[in-house]
């Protein structure tokens, strides 16, 4: 996969492998499950006009998307092959995003850490939205510079 990242508020272009949704542009590609995106293609985000992206993150089968208006977006799993919104409490203002395999990651200003799928363990589901939330004393309380992911491996960069 390749995709154009960076932290500059902006329109996000994707392309390559797409044969878990996880670019999140399945309405522009045609039926076939197992597609590649051979040229950068706009991630659209319904509603969303110009779709200024904030930050993101993309694994081998899920992306997490933040715009500048702090909505959360993610695609794949062969689940949502183009963009769902991901709710997380309203109170909580989201600052980093991190993906890899089968799981996405959010962590809010107030450091606390919310999931699509299995980021880390030992984690507290909401039932009502599926979101997990993770008790951050496995990082001694630390503030979370960093977190992401390649494949089955993570990665967190946290300042004592």
């Amino acid at each position: 996969q390749m995709c154009i990242r960076d932290r500059y508020m902006g329109t996000l272009y994707v392309w390559g492998s797409n044969d878990s949704g996880q670019l999140g542009i399945r309405p522009d590609l045609g039926i076939e499950m197992y597609e590649t995106a051979m040229f950068p293609t706009q991630m659209l985000i319904d509603g969303i006009d110009k779709n200024k992206v904030k930050a993101y993150d993309l694994a081998d089968n899920m992306t997490i998307v933040l715009l500048e208006n702090g909505e959360l977006y993610w695609a794949g799993l062969r689940l949502a092959y183009k963009p769902e919104q991901l709710i997380i409490p309203a109170d909580k203002k989201p600052k980093l995003v991190g993906a890899c395999h089968k799981a996405v990651a959010i962590v809010t200003e107030d450091n606390n850490i919310y999931m699509k799928g299995s980021f880390l363990e030992h984690v507290h589901e909401n039932l009502e939205t599926g979101i997990l939330t993770a008790d951050i004393s496995v990082f001694n309380n630390g503030e979370i510079l960093k977190i992401g992911g390649k494949y089955r491996n993570r990665f967190a960069i946290v300042k004592h």
